[in-house]
């Protein structure tokens, strides 16, 4: 039991709670003496009292019920017995246990859906990665496909000039065969024209031949 400091004269310390020690049951008289009447019968250890007034061997106090009286200074202490302080620590032990335990299930929590979100970040970068190759590809398909559309255009641009060409010369070969028919056709009737100028002046000069043949 650890001992209280003794006051030479009486105090008033209203603000200051004691305790009582040790396993007792302290009675609360009415005055300072034991033969003075009991207003409790016993305080059970580790009961917090208020302190209202202190002299060399008793103390008066006042009970959480509102009972006011003289306990010998004794039976009294400045802190909770060690039992009650023991008990007091457990209960905190045993708090911060629990609480431990929720703040490791919390970090387990947090630590899982880190991995998680990790893991989907993993996802995406790949997911992006893979959206960046094939935005690429698709651009190189698509500036081939330009590629081919310009060439594509350029050959029927080309195709349409040699069809062009063509149809000029188809035109002018027309015109050609329309000329040496016609060429043919002045040449026929020249041949005609001479064989009938030959029959009508032949006769004539046989015939101016012989006049003259007659008349040597």
């Amino acid at each position: 039991m650890s001992l209280v400091l003794l006051l030479p004269m009486a105090t008033v310390a209203l603000a200051q709670n004691l305790y009582i020690s040790d396993k007792l049951y302290v009675p609360v008289r009415k005055g300072q003496g034991n033969q003075f009447a009991i207003l409790h019968k016993g305080l059970p250890t580790g009961t917090r009292v208020a302190l209202v007034e202190r002299d060399i061997e008793w103390t008066k106090i006042r009970t959480a019920e509102g009972i006011t009286g003289w306990v010998r200074n004794q039976f009294l202490d400045s802190a909770p017995p060690a039992a009650l302080q023991l008990d007091s620590a457990n209960k905190k032990i045993t708090q911060l246990t629990s609480q431990v335990s929720a703040l490791r299930a919390e970090k387990a929590s947090i630590d899982k859906e880190y991995q998680n979100t990790k893991n989907a970040l993993n996802q995406t970068g790949e997911l992006a990665r893979k959206t960046e190759e094939e935005l690429h590809s698709l651009k190189i398909i698509s500036s081939s496909a330009i590629e081919s559309n310009q060439k594509l255009q350029e050959l029927a641009e080309k195709m349409e000039l040699l069809q062009t060409e063509n149809d000029v010369l188809r035109s002018e070969n027309e015109n050609l065969h329309r000329s040496e028919r016609a060429t043919f056709f002045i040449y026929g009737a020249f041949a005609v024209l001479l064989g009938v100028l030959l029959a009508v002046l032949l006769p004539k000069l046989r015939m101016k031949k012989r006049n003259d043949g007659w008349l040597n």
